[in-house]
């Protein structure tokens, strides 16, 4: 095959031109046959390291790259392709570029042409999805080391703390011995639950929970200064530790980020199907409002994981969470709990 002679060659080369993909086609020894202009054009905005012109080896191309694992592996695909030995072959691999690594899908497919192999090649641009889910696994590994931490690393210290808090209230008569031992029991919670959400634990056992009577018992732990909460009575089934948790964190964002003396709402949607805890601070700008339930986002000095751990722990329940606008113009998270 010494390019496209014969009236079937010519209608091959134009249909491989044709592809809106980066193509080529290898010859028996590894050559390059034939390239489209999406292959051509790519090589030269990106000076690609793989052959970019028909008569190169693409064999020979991959193999000088051997420090490079994939085109280690793309050469023994090749190899056991033209052999005969398998039919396709697909792999992922990173390519440096002008404005930094860009992903691609390598597709070779076995072709029989004037009696000899050829293989078929696809490049497809997967940059995006490859980020996805490099992004997803990445946080999947913080997440199961935060676990890890939680249910090993910090017992220990809680029991020992626990401990000398015990043989401290036989030698001192202190009300305050009583609130450090409340402390350290919610910290211990706290951890339970957050090795929960970290390892997408979903709730199965619930019971029916009054969440105006529950934001009150969490404000009183909190340091509210001027603040002043407000609430509406409103049942929801979930797991009372868990919601606790969610409640702590929305208004431990509110006192974070609304300002001085803010009032806080907590009541039900107007449908009746969720709750929704409201203040009448600055509010959340339109364009940030997708971003706040991200891991590690904050705008202030925050950590970044209060507003993401409440996802977690709606979608643990099956519910949506929202954020809105206050009528007041402050900042307002909807937990909607109907299943439809």
């Amino acid at each position: 095959m010494e390019g496209p002679s014969s009236p079937a060659e010519r209608s091959f080369a134009e249909a491989l031109e044709a592809l809106p993909v980066i193509a080529c086609i290898v010859g028996p020894d590894g050559e390059v046959l034939m390239t489209n202009e999406s292959w051509q054009a790519f090589g030269e905005a990106n000076d690609n390291p793989h052959p970019t012109s028909e008569g190169e080896n693409y064999l020979e191309v991959c193999r000088r790259a051997a420090d490079d694992p994939y085109a280690t592996e793309v050469v023994e695909a090749l190899e056991r392709l033209l052999a005969g030995e398998m039919d396709e072959y697909r792999t992922t691999y990173p390519c440096p570029g002008p404005e930094g690594p860009r992903w691609f899908d390598l597709l070779a497919y076995r072709l029989e042409l004037d009696g000899g192999p050829y293989v078929l090649v696809f490049h497809l641009d997967s940059t995006s999805q490859t980020q996805a889910e490099l992004a997803t696994t990445a946080e999947v590994e913080r997440l199961e080391a935060l676990a890890r931490v939680l249910s090993h690393d910090l017992r220990t210290p809680l029991s020992v703390a626990s401990g000398y808090t015990k043989l401290l209230e036989d030698e001192v008569d202190s009300e305050h011995i009583e609130r450090v031992q409340e402390a350290l029991s919610r910290i211990g919670t706290i951890a339970e639950n957050a090795v929960l959400i970290a390892r997408g634990t979903s709730v199965e056992d619930t019971e029916r929970i009054d969440v105006g009577t529950l934001a009150e018992r969490v404000w009183a732990t909190l340091d509210t200064d001027d603040a002043s909460l407000y609430v509406d009575g409103v049942v929801v089934e979930g797991d009372p530790g868990l919601v606790s948790e969610l409640l702590e964190n929305l208004l431990r964002n509110v006192l974070d980020h609304a300002g001085e003396e803010p009032t806080v709402l907590v009541g039900p949607l107007d449908d009746g199907e969720g709750f929704y805890v409201a203040d009448d601070g600055q509010g959340i700008p339109d364009e940030v409002r997708k971003n706040v339930f991200d891991i590690g986002y904050t705008t202030g000095t925050g950590t970044g994981f209060g507003l993401d751990i409440v996802r977690r722990i709606a979608d643990a329940h099956c519910w949506d969470v929202q954020a809105e606008e206050s009528d007041e113009g402050g900042a307002r998270f909807e937990l909607r709990t109907d299943d439809d």
